[in-house]
């Protein structure tokens, strides 16, 4: 909802996890700042103990905490190969991760298109399966994004407010860059065009020029001087050819 603050939402849910994510494989938590001159909770943990975003008092241990990764546990998450990626990028990525898991990476070379993209899905999702425990994220130098393995699976914890989803992931549409030139270009051309037919329909002097010089043996045809004309209309003048001239 673009009305909605989700903040509360967002960093209550950044706490949880990572209490979760370093809860008994270190001898405690330290916040960066304990309190700063700030009105950022993000960079001040007494404000965000009171905005409830961690903890204040209580077991580190509560069920919300422990199970604020059951998603990621679970298997909620797939990592994909990232929409619109480069190719040659792709490939580059891709021959990391069978490198660094001391497999073939030759036939890589040979793949392209829709061929790729799903081998690309096959090896950054198992490779980030295997290795995520370990620190590895779903990114690989930005060919890969993570995206949801059930749609159905949705945190209901805040969905008493107007609906909000804390793990729903968006991607913004994305385009190649010859589509973007033929967008642009054809933007170009319509807004020039629609410029052109209104100088024609209400310019008389502009009209009658153009069709001077640019339409001499059809200067006086319906499309210039048509009631429904696009480029010009019935209060146009005739222009006289070169006979009636020299009659005149």
């Amino acid at each position: 909802n673009p009305n909605q603050d989700a903040t509360d939402e967002v960093m209550t849910n950044l706490a949880r996890r990572k209490l979760d994510a370093f809860s008994g494989i270190g001898h405690g938590y330290y916040f960066w700042n304990f309190k700063t001159e700030l009105s950022e909770g993000q960079w001040d943990y007494m404000r965000a103990v009171r905005r409830k975003w961690i903890p204040g008092k209580g077991s580190l241990l509560a069920e919300r905490i422990q199970n604020a990764c059951h998603r990621e546990d679970n298997g909620g998450y797939a990592c994909v190969t990232k929409p619109g990626v480069n190719e040659d990028f792709l490939r580059i990525a891709l021959k990391g991760c069978l490198k660094q898991d001391d497999k073939n990476q030759s036939y890589i070379e040979n793949l392209n298109g829709d061929e790729l993209i799903q081998e690309g899905d096959t090896i950054f999702n198992s490779f980030w399966k295997r290795h995520k425990i370990g620190g590895a994220t779903c990114d690989f130098g930005g060919t890969a994004t993570l995206v949801l393995a059930n749609e159905t699976d949705v945190d209901d914890e805040f969905l008493d407010m107007d609906e909000w989803s804390d793990d729903r992931v968006f991607a913004p549409a994305e385009y190649s860059n010859k589509t973007i030139i033929i967008i642009l270009l054809t933007g170009l051309f319509g807004g020039g065009l629609l410029g052109f037919s209104i100088a024609m329909k209400t310019n008389q002097g502009f009209n009658v020029k153009v069709r001077k010089s640019l339409f001499p043996d059809h200067a006086n045809d319906k499309i210039f001087t048509g009631r429904h004309s696009l480029f010009g209309g019935e209060n146009m003048p005739l222009i006289p050819n070169e006979g009636e001239k020299q009659m005149l």
